[in-house]
């Protein structure tokens, strides 16, 4: 039963969750089979692994029907109705978390039922109200007051006649502004694809019906953002990611979740890549944008912080010298981290922070004490101590050999490893060839400024990754 739909939906409960539908199940409104409960209580006693060798459908089977040999699609058929009533019971703990959606729910009761259409009116308008009340104006905001309108202009007991015109101008400028900014924001995902998948999108708008509605739109805090996300990803330039910057956090309180998450993302996006090209003003513009993602609860997702989001962060911190902050932020986030790359993100990031404050042995202590089980932070590690060797040579001469050994070693490393993209390859082993090449320069007395310029141009032209470090080895020469 390991890997059935039944387990693995009873594993996403929670144990309180657990307990609630243990009720559910034998309220005789939801549930008349016995056999289903009893299913429940010989399951619910693994969650939320069930990984006990007990749980084997014939051993499942023998302790719900000991009378009878094994059946399989009896067994089937229950394991299928126990599932159908978790999803109910799911969708059941969802609407609590939606009260509005249980208000269009009973709106509509009413309006489907005879005789109830005072009590439908009553509902459409206090239902109206609280939309309007929403400080959020985004396209569902648009898009439920219109099909709220729609449901009180259609019902037959409604008098069309006594209607106002403006009442329809006004439900159907709602579905423009709920149509325009979907479009909006589907274009802003179209372009940023361009770039990195090599995509060519034909962004059409229908300009009749943004002339028309588009200073209307432009009141709204969001279509406003939309635009000037969908102007940056156009453009590129620097002054049009500043004017997204001061929308985001003016209007900040003015975006719902995912809207802050969808604006971030662009404006992270825009900074890491001139960090990456070197603008070193985009290394702080990366951490406050950062900053704000965490203070936000914006880059935490079901609980969970992406362990490259958590490095990025880290290191960025320790490379502006915020220490303190940055040994506070990994402790305070540690937990937030899967469980199996916790421990990886957890020292390379430390290594990181140690190697920032010139505490270099504690940096390699780290380093060398842990057995990376990851490919991106055993790579880090190994590109990190690269790094460290390298700065203490060549006043400390003998370096040098392990030097050329740990740069051949990297470079065996990425050629017979297959999780890399090819583009990461290319680039690291770039960093390798240019690598050796300054070790060898750093022990003479001499070096030609033309290598000097041929290796700084090489570097810009095949390992802007690490161009900023490459090159401050490059001025020791």
């Amino acid at each position: 039963m390991y890997h059935s739909k039944l387990l693995s939906v009873l594993k996403i409960l929670e144990e309180q969750e657990l307990k609630r539908l243990g009720k559910f199940l034998q309220s005789p409104f939801h549930n008349a089979n016995p056999h289903i409960v009893a299913c429940y209580q010989l399951l619910r006693k693994y969650h939320p692994e069930f990984d006990s060798p007990r749980l084997t459908k014939e051993k499942v089977f023998k302790k719900l029907f000991p009378q009878r040999t094994y059946a399989h699609q009896k067994l089937l058929n229950l394991m299928s109705d126990f599932t159908a009533l978790v999803e109910k019971f799911l969708v059941l703990l969802q609407l609590e978390k939606e009260p509005l959606e249980e208000e269009k729910m009973l709106v509509k009761v009413y309006a489907e039922r005879k005789g109830s259409y005072a009590a439908f009116v009553k509902k459409y308008k206090a239902l109206r109200k609280s939309l309007e009340g929403n400080v959020i104006r985004d396209a569902p905001y648009f898009y439920q007051k219109f099909k709220l309108d729609q449901l009180y202009f259609n019902h037959s007991g409604t008098d069309k006649f006594k209607l106002q015109a403006d009442q329809y101008t006004a439900s159907m400028r709602d579905l423009d502004q709920a149509y325009l900014l979907e479009k909006l924001l589907l274009a802003c995902e179209l372009k940023a694809r361009e770039i990195p998948l090599a995509e060519q999108h034909e962004l059409w708008m229908p300009k009749a019906l943004l002339a028309k509605e588009m200073d209307n739109l432009l009141r709204l805090p969001i279509a406003r953002a939309y635009t000037e996300m969908l102007q940056l990803l156009e453009s590129r330039k620097e002054e049009d990611y500043f004017q997204l910057k001061k929308t985001f956090q003016t209007y900040l309180h003015d975006f719902s979740h995912r809207q802050k998450q969808n604006i971030l993302a662009s404006l992270l996006n825009y900074a890491i890549q001139k960090g990456n090209a070197g603008a070193h003003l985009y290394v702080q513009e990366n951490l406050e944008l950062y900053q704000i993602g965490i203070e936000q609860k914006l880059l935490i997702q079901h609980d969970q912080l992406n362990d490259r989001i958590y490095t990025n962060i880290a290191l960025l911190a320790a490379k502006l010298g915020e220490f303190s902050w940055c040994r506070q932020f990994l402790t305070e986030h540690e937990n937030s981290l899967a469980l199996i790359l916790r421990s990886d993100a957890k020292v390379y990031c430390l290594a990181y922070l140690c190697y920032g404050e010139n505490r270099v042995d504690q940096a390699i202590k780290h380093l060398q004490s842990t057995n990376f089980v990851n490919d991106y932070y055993q790579l880090g590690a190994r590109v990190l101590l690269l790094r460290i060797y390298t700065e203490a040579y060549p006043t400390d001469l003998g370096l040098y050999e392990l030097l050329m050994a740990q740069c051949k070693a990297l470079g065996k490393y990425l050629r017979r490893n297959n999780s890399f993209s090819r583009s990461r390859i290319k680039g690291n082993l770039a960093f390798v060839s240019v690598l050796r090449m300054i070790i060898k320069l750093l022990s003479e007395p001499n070096v030609d400024a033309l290598v000097r310029e041929n290796l700084q141009a090489k570097i810009r032209r095949e390992a802007p990754a690490y161009s900023t470090w490459l090159i401050q080895q490059l001025e020791r020469l």
